[in-house]
């Protein structure tokens, strides 16, 4: 009965919309969380300028994470109110992929934004540290390449460096996001 219900509200909605039912395909959809509210992945880094919109526009956009149930947000760290706009190389770069990230604005990171996510992926040990330093008790803080690899490498700020810097700063997020995103979103064992 609860069926009929939906389909009756459903194809009255679809009615006053002027859509056609005919015309709504009815084979089932694949790869959608039975969640309304998908797990987030946070990236953060200094100012919410560069690396982070990067990872976060590479990990929607090119990586898919919603057909997995994600969805990626970035912070900054140090976020300047001044400085809110993404910077332009890596504007640039991300258009070579057919992303544009020119919408992005810096927002800094907060406890809530931590808590709120499943993980946390920060550029630096510098940005790990001061994330731990917000909320001591959180589990769900990695360096980037410490998820994906077990290593702790930093990703090095490309700010002010020319183009050929950013797309290496690029390739290096999205291989690091391809280990995590192939590893099923789970961060390897810290190496001793």
């Amino acid at each position: 009965m609860k069926i009929l219900i939906k389909l009756f509200l459903y194809s009255s909605i679809l009615g006053i919309i002027g859509c056609n039912a005919e015309n709504i395909s009815t084979a089932p959809i694949k790869n959608v969380t039975t969640s309304s509210t998908p797990n987030k992945v946070l990236f953060v880094c200094g100012g919410n300028t560069g690396r982070s919109p990067m990872a976060e526009y590479l990990a929607n956009d090119y990586f898919h994470f919603k057909e997995g149930g994600y969805i990626a947000d970035s912070r900054g760290a140090n976020v300047d109110p001044k400085e809110v706009l993404p910077e332009s190389n890596a504007v640039l770069v991300m258009k070579q992929l057919h992303i544009d990230i020119q919408k992005h604005r810096a927002r800094a990171v907060t406890r809530n934004d931590i808590e709120s996510s499943k993980l946390v992926l920060t550029m630096t040990q510098s940005h790990k540290q001061k994330l731990l330093q917000m909320t001591s008790d959180a589990k769900n803080i990695y360096l980037l390449s410490e998820c994906a690899t077990g290593k702790l490498i930093d990703v090095d700020d490309a700010y002010g460096q020319d183009i050929e810097f950013y797309e290496k700063t690029r390739d290096m997020i999205a291989s690091y996001i391809k280990i995590i995103q192939g590893n099923g979103m789970l961060c390897q064992q810290k190496s001793q």
